[in-house]
């Protein structure tokens, strides 16, 4: 395996603590896979840490859920890069889809150090880079709004309850959208 880094951020919800991140860290370098840290402090700061540093770094290791992830992700609009996920967010759709274990940090570093890897496409819309889906709608305005202080407390439940109260905010209306394809105006 080549250098590598963890990327959290300390400020969310899913950051694990400097305790259990200086175990993880030792880890990797028992694994003989030595890893830098870098936490970020700013929304933002992780796709241009990636962005300024992918000639230095071969994996570049999200250390926390969906959001860090998506953070990282962002980056590749201007560079290609190999991503590593260590899943300590609260839903961690992104290592659920991939099979990556979310109870025990070891298990999914262990995936990363034995070079485990999966090759799959990003999308972009709007500017945005995104995974595996793009939403719009009442789930986009939950996962946006949900409370951090809820979440915290309540984990996946926080989710739950912002859906329910926008459901019942919900004033229905209805659009018509029409799909072109790139190009033409049909």
């Amino acid at each position: 395996m080549n250098k590598s880094v963890l990327i959290a951020n300390p400020y969310s919800g899913g950051f694990i603590g400097k305790p259990r991140l200086e175990k993880l860290l030792l880890y990797f370098g028992q694994k003989g896979a030595a890893a830098d840290l870098y936490l970020t402090e700013y929304p933002g700061a992780a796709a241009k840490f990636v962005e300024t540093n992918h000639n230095r770094y071969s994996i570049f290791i999200a250390l926390g859920g969906d959001g860090t992830i998506n953070e990282i992700c962002q980056a590749a609009k201007l560079c290609s890069f190999n991503l590593g996920i260590i899943p300590t967010g609260t839903a961690n759709v992104v290592a659920k889809e991939l099979g990556i274990p979310e109870s025990d940090i070891f298990k999914a570093a262990d995936i990363i150090i034995n070079g485990k890897t999966r090759e799959f496409d990003v999308w972009r819309a709007a500017d945005r880079i995104f995974l595996f889906c793009i939403s719009g709608g009442i789930d986009a305005v939950v996962a946006e709004t949900v409370n951090l202080s809820a979440k915290r407390l309540l984990g996946k439940f926080a989710y739950i309850m912002r859906f329910i109260g926008e459901w019942l905010a919900l004033k229905t209306e209805y659009y018509i959208v029409k799909i072109c394809r790139p190009g033409t105006s049909k």
